[in-house]
């Protein structure tokens, strides 16, 4: 299952490694994977293009688990117009 799902890039995979940690003692919160996708979603919304421009800086200032943040990076990650500035996915 672990190896299945630790591939956060993998738009296949229907269940979100994330899920299967328990409630922390401390006041960390996990926020649900489609939350993340849909507040990135509406970034992109009211920014169009905004995952086209390599001079744009992204920042979670409240970043507890980094959903937000590695979503951000995904969505940099898949979009062609940023591949050409780093094409090696390595």
């Amino acid at each position: 299952m672990k190896y299945k799902l630790r591939n956060y890039f993998d738009e296949n995979n229907e269940e979100d490694i994330l899920d299967y940690i328990p409630p922390q003692k401390t006041n960390q919160i996990f926020m649900p994977k489609k939350v993340v996708k849909h507040m990135v979603d509406d970034l992109e919304t009211n920014n169009p293009g905004i995952f086209d421009d390599p001079n744009k800086t992204f920042a979670d200032l409240y970043m507890k688990s980094g959903l937000y943040i590695t979503e951000i990076v995904k969505r940099l990650y898949a979009n062609p117009v940023m591949k050409q500035f780093s094409p090696d996915d390595r």
